[in-house]
Protein backbone atom coordinates (compact mmCIF):
# COMPACT_ATOMS: atom_id res chain seq x y z
CA UNK A 1 0.00 0.00 0.00
CA UNK A 2 1.22 3.46 -0.41
CA UNK A 3 1.44 6.48 1.59
CA UNK A 4 -1.89 7.23 3.33
CA UNK A 5 -2.51 10.56 1.53
CA UNK A 6 -2.28 9.14 -1.66
CA UNK A 7 -4.76 8.18 -3.64
CA UNK A 8 -6.28 6.93 -6.69
CA UNK A 9 -7.27 9.26 -9.50
CA UNK A 10 -8.36 8.25 -13.09
CA UNK A 11 -6.25 5.48 -12.86
CA UNK A 12 -2.98 7.30 -11.65
CA UNK A 13 -1.63 7.51 -8.05
CA UNK A 14 -1.26 10.91 -6.49
CA UNK A 15 0.26 12.09 -3.88
CA UNK A 16 -0.23 16.30 -2.00
CA UNK A 17 1.81 18.77 -3.67
CA UNK A 18 5.11 20.27 -2.31
CA UNK A 19 5.16 23.52 -0.61
CA UNK A 20 5.98 26.77 -2.88
CA UNK A 21 7.59 29.82 -0.77
CA UNK A 22 8.82 32.44 -2.20
CA UNK A 23 10.17 36.33 -1.34
CA UNK A 24 9.57 39.09 -3.56
CA UNK A 25 11.77 41.45 -2.42
CA UNK A 26 11.43 45.27 -3.97
CA UNK A 27 13.43 48.49 -3.36
CA UNK A 28 12.89 51.93 -4.73
CA UNK A 29 15.47 55.09 -4.56
CA UNK A 30 15.36 58.52 -5.87
CA UNK A 31 18.13 61.15 -5.09
CA UNK A 32 17.00 64.70 -6.18
CA UNK A 33 19.59 66.62 -8.52
CA UNK A 34 17.92 69.75 -8.64
CA UNK A 35 14.60 71.00 -7.51
CA UNK A 36 13.33 70.05 -11.23
CA UNK A 37 15.47 66.90 -11.75
CA UNK A 38 15.48 63.37 -10.41
CA UNK A 39 17.67 60.12 -10.78
CA UNK A 40 16.06 57.26 -9.53
CA UNK A 41 16.77 53.22 -9.53
CA UNK A 42 13.97 50.70 -9.09
CA UNK A 43 14.53 46.78 -8.32
CA UNK A 44 12.00 44.10 -7.62
CA UNK A 45 11.49 40.30 -7.78
CA UNK A 46 8.20 38.91 -9.42
CA UNK A 47 6.41 35.82 -9.39
CA UNK A 48 3.30 34.96 -12.20
CA UNK A 49 0.90 31.68 -11.36
CA UNK A 50 2.19 29.17 -14.44
CA UNK A 51 -1.00 28.69 -16.84
CA UNK A 52 -3.58 26.28 -15.23
CA UNK A 53 -2.50 23.24 -17.89
CA UNK A 54 0.92 23.69 -16.92
CA UNK A 55 -0.20 22.82 -13.08
CA UNK A 56 -3.20 20.36 -13.21
CA UNK A 57 -3.41 19.11 -17.19
CA UNK A 58 -3.55 15.38 -17.86
CA UNK A 59 -4.35 14.30 -20.91
CA UNK A 60 -5.01 11.05 -22.98
CA UNK A 61 -5.28 9.55 -26.63
CA UNK A 62 -8.34 9.03 -27.81
CA UNK A 63 -6.96 5.73 -29.66
CA UNK A 64 -5.48 3.57 -27.02
CA UNK A 65 -5.67 6.18 -23.60
CA UNK A 66 -2.16 6.33 -23.57
CA UNK A 67 -1.13 9.87 -21.81
CA UNK A 68 0.20 12.33 -24.09
CA UNK A 69 0.05 15.01 -21.90
CA UNK A 70 1.39 15.76 -18.12
CA UNK A 71 1.44 18.78 -16.07
CA UNK A 72 3.87 19.25 -13.01
CA UNK A 73 2.49 21.51 -10.17
CA UNK A 74 5.91 21.29 -8.26
CA UNK A 75 7.32 23.26 -10.99
CA UNK A 76 8.80 26.68 -9.58
CA UNK A 77 6.81 29.86 -10.39
CA UNK A 78 7.92 31.98 -13.18
CA UNK A 79 10.72 34.69 -11.45
CA UNK A 80 11.38 37.70 -12.97
CA UNK A 81 13.88 40.30 -11.71
CA UNK A 82 13.83 43.52 -12.80
CA UNK A 83 16.28 46.60 -13.04
CA UNK A 84 15.38 50.30 -13.82
CA UNK A 85 17.80 53.19 -13.85
CA UNK A 86 16.54 56.71 -14.85
CA UNK A 87 16.17 60.43 -14.88
CA UNK A 88 13.62 62.98 -14.70
CA UNK A 89 13.58 66.62 -15.63
CA UNK A 90 10.77 68.92 -15.05
CA UNK A 91 10.28 71.54 -18.31
CA UNK A 92 8.80 74.90 -17.47
CA UNK A 93 6.05 73.56 -15.24
CA UNK A 94 4.30 72.02 -18.15
CA UNK A 95 6.62 68.85 -19.32
CA UNK A 96 8.11 65.81 -17.91
CA UNK A 97 10.86 64.30 -19.71
CA UNK A 98 12.27 61.17 -18.93
CA UNK A 99 14.64 58.95 -19.96
CA UNK A 100 15.31 55.26 -18.28
CA UNK A 101 16.77 52.06 -19.04
CA UNK A 102 15.62 48.97 -17.71
CA UNK A 103 16.54 45.54 -17.68
CA UNK A 104 14.29 42.02 -16.90
CA UNK A 105 15.13 38.33 -16.31
CA UNK A 106 12.89 36.03 -16.43
CA UNK A 107 13.60 32.46 -15.46
CA UNK A 108 11.81 29.01 -14.83
CA UNK A 109 9.29 29.65 -17.37
CA UNK A 110 7.55 26.30 -18.51
CA UNK A 111 8.77 24.61 -21.46
CA UNK A 112 6.77 21.23 -22.95
CA UNK A 113 9.72 18.86 -23.29
CA UNK A 114 8.62 15.73 -25.17
CA UNK A 115 9.82 11.94 -24.44
CA UNK A 116 9.95 9.02 -26.94
CA UNK A 117 10.38 5.38 -26.45
CA UNK A 118 11.85 3.59 -28.98
CA UNK A 119 8.84 1.55 -30.06
CA UNK A 120 6.72 5.01 -29.79
CA UNK A 121 4.29 3.19 -27.45
CA UNK A 122 5.52 5.83 -24.96
CA UNK A 123 5.18 9.02 -26.20
CA UNK A 124 4.19 12.50 -23.51
CA UNK A 125 5.32 15.63 -22.96
CA UNK A 126 5.74 17.36 -19.53
CA UNK A 127 6.13 20.65 -18.53
CA UNK A 128 9.41 21.51 -17.64
CA UNK A 129 10.78 24.92 -15.60
CA UNK A 130 14.01 25.09 -18.05
CA UNK A 131 12.65 28.12 -20.19
CA UNK A 132 14.29 31.88 -19.54
CA UNK A 133 13.75 35.16 -21.13
CA UNK A 134 15.56 38.30 -20.55
CA UNK A 135 14.25 41.95 -22.36
CA UNK A 136 16.51 44.96 -21.92
CA UNK A 137 16.55 48.41 -23.25
CA UNK A 138 15.73 52.36 -23.16
CA UNK A 139 12.91 54.48 -23.45
CA UNK A 140 12.16 58.18 -24.06
CA UNK A 141 8.91 59.68 -22.68
CA UNK A 142 7.91 62.95 -23.23
CA UNK A 143 4.81 63.64 -20.74
CA UNK A 144 2.29 66.69 -20.34
CA UNK A 145 -0.80 66.32 -17.79
CA UNK A 146 -1.32 70.02 -16.73
CA UNK A 147 -2.50 73.03 -18.53
CA UNK A 148 -4.89 74.01 -21.50
CA UNK A 149 -5.71 72.97 -24.68
CA UNK A 150 -3.13 69.87 -24.91
CA UNK A 151 -2.26 66.66 -22.80
CA UNK A 152 -0.57 63.45 -23.04
CA UNK A 153 2.66 61.69 -23.91
CA UNK A 154 4.83 60.35 -26.69
CA UNK A 155 7.35 57.30 -25.77
CA UNK A 156 9.77 55.78 -27.42
CA UNK A 157 11.09 52.38 -26.68
CA UNK A 158 13.87 50.66 -28.07
CA UNK A 159 14.12 46.86 -26.70
CA UNK A 160 16.03 43.87 -27.03
CA UNK A 161 15.02 40.30 -26.87
CA UNK A 162 16.53 36.71 -26.47
CA UNK A 163 14.97 33.68 -25.33
CA UNK A 164 16.44 29.77 -25.08
CA UNK A 165 15.89 26.87 -22.73
CA UNK A 166 18.42 24.53 -20.62
CA UNK A 167 18.90 21.06 -21.02
CA UNK A 168 17.11 19.65 -24.63
CA UNK A 169 13.39 19.64 -25.63
CA UNK A 170 12.95 16.03 -26.72
CA UNK A 171 14.37 13.09 -25.53
CA UNK A 172 14.52 9.83 -27.93
CA UNK A 173 15.37 6.53 -26.61
CA UNK A 174 16.60 5.84 -30.45
CA UNK A 175 20.15 7.37 -30.03
CA UNK A 176 19.77 7.85 -34.06
CA UNK A 177 16.92 10.37 -33.36
CA UNK A 178 17.98 12.11 -31.07
CA UNK A 179 21.33 12.83 -32.67
CA UNK A 180 19.31 14.25 -35.65
CA UNK A 181 17.17 16.13 -33.29
CA UNK A 182 20.28 17.60 -32.13
CA UNK A 183 21.69 19.03 -35.50
CA UNK A 184 18.77 21.60 -35.13
CA UNK A 185 18.36 22.32 -32.23
CA UNK A 186 18.53 25.85 -31.42
CA UNK A 187 19.29 26.78 -27.57
CA UNK A 188 18.91 30.86 -27.53
CA UNK A 189 17.48 33.07 -29.90
CA UNK A 190 19.60 35.68 -32.01
CA UNK A 191 18.76 38.72 -30.31
CA UNK A 192 17.53 41.28 -32.20
CA UNK A 193 15.91 44.55 -31.64
CA UNK A 194 12.65 45.76 -31.82
CA UNK A 195 11.87 49.72 -31.62
CA UNK A 196 8.26 50.21 -30.07
CA UNK A 197 6.32 53.77 -29.88
CA UNK A 198 3.21 54.82 -28.70
CA UNK A 199 1.51 58.72 -28.22
CA UNK A 200 -1.65 59.55 -26.64
CA UNK A 201 -2.48 63.00 -27.25
CA UNK A 202 -5.42 64.73 -26.02
CA UNK A 203 -6.61 68.48 -27.72
CA UNK A 204 -9.21 70.16 -25.90
CA UNK A 205 -11.15 73.03 -25.11
CA UNK A 206 -12.31 74.82 -22.06
CA UNK A 207 -15.66 74.27 -20.70
CA UNK A 208 -16.98 77.70 -21.12
CA UNK A 209 -15.27 78.91 -24.05
CA UNK A 210 -16.91 80.55 -27.22
CA UNK A 211 -20.82 81.81 -27.79
CA UNK A 212 -23.57 80.21 -25.73
CA UNK A 213 -27.01 79.17 -26.66
CA UNK A 214 -29.56 78.22 -24.37
CA UNK A 215 -26.85 78.12 -21.48
CA UNK A 216 -24.98 76.02 -23.79
CA UNK A 217 -21.23 76.92 -24.80
CA UNK A 218 -20.82 75.63 -28.25
CA UNK A 219 -17.47 75.65 -28.47
CA UNK A 220 -16.58 74.55 -25.25
CA UNK A 221 -15.64 71.39 -23.72
CA UNK A 222 -14.92 69.17 -26.82
CA UNK A 223 -12.24 66.94 -26.82
CA UNK A 224 -10.04 64.91 -29.64
CA UNK A 225 -8.48 62.14 -28.97
CA UNK A 226 -5.26 60.14 -31.01
CA UNK A 227 -3.72 56.99 -29.99
CA UNK A 228 -0.95 56.23 -32.23
CA UNK A 229 1.23 52.69 -32.25
CA UNK A 230 3.89 51.50 -34.00
CA UNK A 231 6.39 48.58 -33.86
CA UNK A 232 9.01 47.35 -35.99
CA UNK A 233 8.28 44.33 -37.97
CA UNK A 234 9.20 40.53 -36.55
CA UNK A 235 11.58 38.56 -37.39
CA UNK A 236 11.89 35.57 -38.70
CA UNK A 237 14.24 33.14 -40.56
CA UNK A 238 13.58 32.59 -44.52
CA UNK A 239 15.67 29.51 -46.25
CA UNK A 240 12.67 28.63 -48.89
CA UNK A 241 12.91 25.25 -47.59
CA UNK A 242 16.35 25.12 -48.03
CA UNK A 243 19.13 23.79 -44.89
CA UNK A 244 20.99 26.72 -43.84
CA UNK A 245 23.09 26.15 -40.86
CA UNK A 246 23.59 29.55 -38.99
CA UNK A 247 21.30 31.37 -40.86
CA UNK A 248 18.58 32.90 -38.39
CA UNK A 249 16.18 35.76 -38.30
CA UNK A 250 17.32 37.41 -41.71
CA UNK A 251 13.89 38.24 -42.72
CA UNK A 252 11.53 41.12 -41.22
CA UNK A 253 8.21 41.77 -41.37
CA UNK A 254 7.05 44.87 -42.93
CA UNK A 255 6.47 47.41 -39.99
CA UNK A 256 3.33 48.19 -38.27
CA UNK A 257 1.90 51.65 -37.34
CA UNK A 258 -1.59 52.57 -36.47
CA UNK A 259 -4.25 55.58 -35.37
CA UNK A 260 -6.75 55.48 -33.67
CA UNK A 261 -9.31 58.83 -32.70
CA UNK A 262 -12.31 60.11 -30.75
CA UNK A 263 -14.09 62.84 -30.89
CA UNK A 264 -16.53 63.94 -28.03
CA UNK A 265 -18.20 67.19 -26.75
CA UNK A 266 -20.19 67.10 -23.22
CA UNK A 267 -22.88 69.15 -22.08
CA UNK A 268 -24.60 69.93 -18.82
CA UNK A 269 -28.35 70.05 -18.64
CA UNK A 270 -29.45 70.66 -14.80
CA UNK A 271 -28.16 67.33 -12.96
CA UNK A 272 -27.92 65.43 -16.42
CA UNK A 273 -24.11 65.18 -18.04
CA UNK A 274 -25.04 64.06 -21.45
CA UNK A 275 -21.48 63.22 -23.69
CA UNK A 276 -21.99 62.75 -28.07
CA UNK A 277 -18.62 61.07 -29.01
CA UNK A 278 -17.17 59.23 -32.27
CA UNK A 279 -14.97 56.53 -32.05
CA UNK A 280 -13.02 55.51 -34.97
CA UNK A 281 -10.12 52.96 -35.14
CA UNK A 282 -7.71 52.75 -38.19
CA UNK A 283 -8.30 56.35 -38.63
CA UNK A 284 -6.15 56.17 -41.92
CA UNK A 285 -7.65 52.95 -42.94
CA UNK A 286 -4.06 51.18 -42.97
CA UNK A 287 -4.03 47.52 -44.54
CA UNK A 288 -1.72 45.21 -42.09
CA UNK A 289 -0.96 42.06 -43.91
CA UNK A 290 -1.49 39.69 -41.38
CA UNK A 291 0.85 37.15 -41.50
CA UNK A 292 -0.90 34.31 -39.35
CA UNK A 293 -4.07 34.75 -41.15
CA UNK A 294 -5.02 34.32 -44.82
CA UNK A 295 -2.34 31.29 -45.38
CA UNK A 296 -4.53 28.06 -46.00
CA UNK A 297 -1.37 26.01 -45.56
CA UNK A 298 2.59 25.89 -45.65
CA UNK A 299 2.71 25.78 -49.08
CA UNK A 300 0.42 28.91 -49.28
CA UNK A 301 2.80 30.55 -47.36
CA UNK A 302 5.85 29.37 -49.29
CA UNK A 303 4.55 30.07 -52.44
CA UNK A 304 3.70 34.11 -51.44
CA UNK A 305 7.23 34.31 -49.89
CA UNK A 306 8.74 32.76 -53.18
CA UNK A 307 7.12 35.74 -54.94
CA UNK A 308 8.57 38.63 -52.74
CA UNK A 309 11.28 40.61 -54.58
CA UNK A 310 13.40 40.14 -51.54
CA UNK A 311 16.72 42.17 -51.37
CA UNK A 312 19.95 40.46 -52.47
CA UNK A 313 21.53 40.08 -48.84
CA UNK A 314 18.04 37.88 -47.78
CA UNK A 315 17.17 35.85 -51.49
CA UNK A 316 20.90 36.40 -53.00
CA UNK A 317 20.45 37.42 -57.03
CA UNK A 318 20.55 35.20 -60.47
CA UNK A 319 23.85 34.79 -60.48
CA UNK A 320 24.12 34.13 -56.70
CA UNK A 321 20.99 32.50 -55.36
CA UNK A 322 20.29 31.55 -52.32
CA UNK A 323 18.50 28.96 -50.90
CA UNK A 324 17.73 27.70 -54.61
CA UNK A 325 15.72 31.24 -54.76
CA UNK A 326 16.43 32.56 -58.32
CA UNK A 327 13.59 35.42 -57.97
CA UNK A 328 16.00 39.07 -58.68
CA UNK A 329 16.55 41.06 -56.08
CA UNK A 330 14.05 44.28 -55.06
CA UNK A 331 12.96 46.50 -51.83
CA UNK A 332 9.46 44.12 -50.95
CA UNK A 333 9.32 43.02 -47.55
CA UNK A 334 7.41 39.90 -46.07
CA UNK A 335 4.01 41.98 -45.78
CA UNK A 336 3.95 43.64 -48.93
CA UNK A 337 0.51 42.83 -51.03
CA UNK A 338 -0.55 44.05 -54.37
CA UNK A 339 -1.87 46.86 -54.64
CA UNK A 340 -4.31 46.41 -58.02
CA UNK A 341 -5.07 42.63 -59.13
CA UNK A 342 -3.11 42.92 -62.43
CA UNK A 343 -2.77 39.79 -63.97
CA UNK A 344 0.40 37.48 -62.92
CA UNK A 345 3.90 38.49 -63.64
CA UNK A 346 5.49 37.24 -67.10
CA UNK A 347 8.96 37.93 -67.52
CA UNK A 348 9.23 36.83 -70.87
CA UNK A 349 6.09 39.93 -71.57
CA UNK A 350 7.73 41.85 -74.79
CA UNK A 351 5.57 45.29 -73.94
CA UNK A 352 7.80 46.96 -71.34
CA UNK A 353 5.20 49.30 -70.31
CA UNK A 354 3.29 46.41 -68.91
CA UNK A 355 6.06 44.85 -67.41
CA UNK A 356 6.49 48.66 -65.41
CA UNK A 357 3.20 48.34 -64.58
CA UNK A 358 3.28 45.34 -62.93
CA UNK A 359 5.84 46.30 -61.22
CA UNK A 360 4.55 49.42 -59.88
CA UNK A 361 1.45 47.47 -58.64
CA UNK A 362 3.46 44.30 -57.19
CA UNK A 363 1.07 42.08 -59.34
CA UNK A 364 3.85 39.53 -59.28
CA UNK A 365 2.97 38.77 -55.63
CA UNK A 366 1.31 35.33 -55.08
CA UNK A 367 -1.46 36.43 -52.47
CA UNK A 368 -2.77 34.02 -50.48
CA UNK A 369 -5.75 31.78 -50.72
CA UNK A 370 -7.65 33.40 -47.72
CA UNK A 371 -7.68 36.52 -49.00
CA UNK A 372 -10.56 37.67 -46.79
CA UNK A 373 -8.70 37.09 -43.59
CA UNK A 374 -5.15 38.81 -44.42
CA UNK A 375 -6.48 41.89 -43.84
CA UNK A 376 -9.05 42.37 -40.67
CA UNK A 377 -8.23 45.63 -38.98
CA UNK A 378 -10.40 47.96 -41.58
CA UNK A 379 -11.68 51.62 -40.37
CA UNK A 380 -14.40 50.88 -37.98
CA UNK A 381 -16.68 53.85 -37.41
CA UNK A 382 -19.10 53.73 -34.06
CA UNK A 383 -21.26 56.55 -32.79
CA UNK A 384 -23.24 57.18 -29.67
CA UNK A 385 -24.90 59.14 -26.65
CA UNK A 386 -23.68 58.82 -23.17
CA UNK A 387 -26.01 59.96 -20.26
CA UNK A 388 -25.21 60.16 -16.95
CA UNK A 389 -27.15 62.21 -14.05
CA UNK A 390 -26.12 63.41 -10.31
CA UNK A 391 -28.46 62.30 -8.23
Amino acid sequence: MGDARSLFLDGLLTEPTDKIFTLAPRLGVAFPVTDNSKIYFNYGHFFSLPVPEDQFLIRRSLANQAITRLANPDNPFPRTIQYELGYEQNLFDQFLVRIAGYYKDVADENKLVTYTSGDNLVDYTTSTPNQYRDHRGFELTLTKNRGNWIQGFVNYTYAVSTTGYFGVGRYYEDRNQQREYLKENVYQTKPVPRPVARANIDLFTPEVYGPEFAGISLLGDWRVNFVASYSAGTYFTWTAGATAPGIEYNAQWKDYWNVNMRLSKNFRIAHANIQFFIDVSNLFDVKYFSYQLGFSDGQDWYDYMKSLHLPADVAGDENNPKYGYTNYPGNDRPGDYRTVPYEAYDPNDPDPAHKQRVLDTKAYIDMPNQPWLAFLNPRNIFYGIRIGYDF
